[in-house]
């Protein structure tokens, strides 16, 4: 009877061990694919915020008003109306 109980306890002691070292080990591989999934996200972080400036730099390049104008009278032949040719549209609330 009394082997019995000790190999009963000695398998209840063998699974709680097994179970826990089980969680232990589940715990370190979820923590460490986390780690690699921030890993990956600040990556992808640092990329665009380059892109951004990158974008940005060329947002301002584009935008820069000689720039514009130089098409405008080179590409596009446009120059700037003459007083008279200036018209003024007066609207009214009604």
């Amino acid at each position: 009877m009394r082997e019995k109980i000790n190999f009963g306890l000695v398998t209840i002691c063998i699974f709680t061990l097994s179970m826990g070292v089980t969680t232990l080990l589940w715990s370190h591989l979820e923590t460490v694919k986390v780690g690699y999934r921030i890993s990956r996200l600040e990556k992808r972080k640092s990329y665009l915020d380059e892109e951004r400036k990158a974008l940005e730099v060329e947002k301002l390049s584009l935008s820069d008003l000689s720039r514009i104008e130089k098409i405008s009278r080179e590409k596009l032949t446009m120059i700037f109306p003459k007083n008279e040719q200036i018209l003024f549209v007066i609207v009214t609330k009604q």
